[in-house]
């Protein structure tokens, strides 16, 4: 009877260990996890987590990463309501000239275009120290540009959050 006690002592004291290391695993793990905060301008609407420091300004959105100092600017611009039905594939040459003119110094890394959720493009460069992204995105007659800058050491490493802020792009239809 004795070894009885004693053993379901020890499960007791097993199963007591067991849900403070949970609670502790918890909380912790509760704590680490990041609140979400959103931005909803005229066009478009995005989420981030509080890793990002937002400034807004004449509608577009800055936010700048607290600790990498990486940056990501989102910006929009509305097109003649005759663009409306063009694809943006069908202009994206003039976009891609003037975005080449202003990364003079940068190299083109790659150049994707896309279709998924919206009518998109994608563009990476990078020089010795840093890297950049620039995505356009058009819905009707808005373009919507989210451009992330940081340095070549911490581009990858924020690049997931990035992209939960570019997969969270919403955008409003841009026939006003």
């Amino acid at each position: 009877m004795k070894e009885f006690v004693k053993e379901k002592w020890k499960i007791l004291v097993f199963v007591l260990v067991l849900l403070v290391i949970t609670g502790i695993v918890y909380f912790v793990v509760r704590k680490v996890s990041f609140s979400k905060n959103e931005y909803k301008g005229t066009y478009y609407k995005v989420v981030y987590d509080d890793t990002w420091k937002s400034k807004v300004e004449d509608g577009n959105l800055t936010l700048k990463h607290k600790k990498s100092k990486g940056t990501i600017d989102i910006y929009y611009k509305v097109l003649d309501n005759s663009l409306i039905d063009t694809n943006l594939e069908d202009i994206i040459s003039d976009i891609l000239t003037s975005l080449n003119e202003q990364n003079k110094g940068y190299k083109l890394i790659s150049k994707v275009y896309n279709n998924e959720k919206y009518d998109s493009f994608q563009v990476m460069y990078e020089t010795e120290k840093d890297q950049s992204m620039v995505n356009i995105y058009k819905q009707d007659n808005v373009l919507i540009f989210i451009v992330y800058n940081n340095s070549v050491e911490y581009f990858d490493i924020v690049l997931d959050s990035v992209d939960s802020i570019i997969d969270s792009l919403e955008i409003y239809s841009g026939e006003r």
